[in-house]
């Protein structure tokens, strides 16, 4: 089995996002693997919880993840900034 991972990260995301609204727009492009939202925030010795920072989708093949940045979709009306890794 292969550990190379076709991950769009997603930026600034609405405090409010949940995982199944990423999966939602994104499935749109392909198989997704894995959805993933950042709430905790360590820096230092301190943690801040809750704090909505980047969300991470796995797509199953670089095609669809190829696509999906391209096409850049809206969240919520609003462009979204998408980076892949």
């Amino acid at each position: 089995m292969s550990d190379i991972k076709f991950v769009l990260t997603i930026k600034n995301l609405p405090h409010d996002i949940e995982e199944n609204e990423l999966k939602d727009i994104f499935s749109e492009y392909g198989s997704i693997h894995d959805v993933f939202i950042q709430r905790d925030l360590k820096i230092g010795s301190k943690t801040f919880y809750d704090i909505v920072g980047d969300g991470y989708v796995e797509f199953c093949n670089s095609e669809d993840c190829i696509k999906a940045y391209n096409d850049a979709p809206l969240l919520r009306g609003e462009k979204m900034i998408i980076k892949m890794e």
